[in-house]
């Protein structure tokens, strides 16, 4: 679809562009189609709009996010860091698996903030770490001690902001 799309493009280019497109060439598509937006699991939390754009807290931190809210050609605002919950990482109803990524439990819009390649590999180390903690103890993801988790990413030098969070007192939760 996409390459007939290229093809409709150039042809429109040729018959309805100024005098430079009249004699326009395709030399290459890429090899694949870059995707933007890939199924999400859904969470014991959902990551959400308002969390980006108001640099939600949450007291099982595992990583934060910064950027964009990115919605296509539709809108781009800036968002605030916001925390990345464990349990948006959590599968409601499965068990034996952790996301990361674009895939972890968050609304479209909220989607489009976190896809970046630091934010998609913060979320990923964090999922790694869990895993790890779990297969060793015999647990469930759902299962892993989130404070255990936080110590083990602080030990790999991971700022989670918990000082900066306990010190203030207008940060919401």
């Amino acid at each position: 679809m996409s390459r007939h799309q290229v093809l409709e493009m150039i042809n429109a280019m040729r018959e309805f562009g100024s005098e430079p497109l009249k004699n326009v060439e395709l030399t290459g598509t890429g090899t694949q189609v870059g995707v933007r937006e890939t199924r999400r699991i859904k969470g014991l939390y959902v990551i959400t709009e308002d969390d980006a754009k108001s640099g939600r807290r949450f007291e099982d931190v595992i990583a934060w996010r910064s950027g964009y809210l990115d919605i296509g050609f539709v809108r781009f605002e800036q968002m605030k860091i916001h925390d990345v919950p464990y349990r948006s990482i959590v599968p409601e109803k499965i068990d034996g698996l952790l996301t990361a990524g674009r895939c972890i439990s968050a609304t479209h819009e909220a989607a489009s903030a976190g896809k970046s390649m630091g934010n998609c590999i913060a979320v990923g180390h964090a999922a790694g770490i869990a895993a790890a903690i779990a297969s060793k103890n015999r647990l469930q993801p759902r299962e892993v001690n989130v404070n255990k988790l936080q110590e083990a990413l602080r030990a790999e030098d991971v700022d989670l902001g918990i000082k900066a969070r306990e010190q203030s007192t207008n940060m919401p939760t």
